[in-house]
């Protein structure tokens, strides 16, 4: 890709950034793929019948609580704006 980038106010450069945008394509890419097999083990472990619907486990899973208590306060005191 090439770009023009504003160096001054009477001139301007071009940059050619193509090596940048295919790193970022294969980094994507990358990812995407991790992505397919976490889900896919995913499924292999809920068809497995091992997982049970429940509470969040405080020893393993307490970045997920967190959040959704930071999340759950949040929307109270958006509520309390509201009204």
């Amino acid at each position: 890709m090439i770009f023009f980038i504003r160096s001054t106010n009477n001139q301007s450069q071009m940059e050619n950034r193509i090596k940048e945008a295919k790193q970022a394509m294969i980094r994507t890419l990358e990812i995407t793929n991790e992505d397919k097999m976490i889900c896919e083990q995913v499924q292999i472990n809920l068809n497995a019948g091992i997982y049970k619907a429940g509470y969040l486990s405080p020893s393993m899973e307490n970045g997920l609580l967190l959040f959704q208590n930071r999340f759950r306060n949040e929307l109270k005191h958006t509520n309390l704006q509201l009204e």
